[in-house]
């Protein structure tokens, strides 16, 4: 899975994705 979340997309999916890729695309 790539590590990026789609901000076009709705802002609950958006942070949903955010929340669970964090930890890989901030290390």
């Amino acid at each position: 899975m790539m590590c990026w979340f789609d901000v076009t997309c709705d802002a609950y999916t958006s942070l949903i994705w955010f929340m669970q890729l964090c930890f890989c695309c901030l290390n």
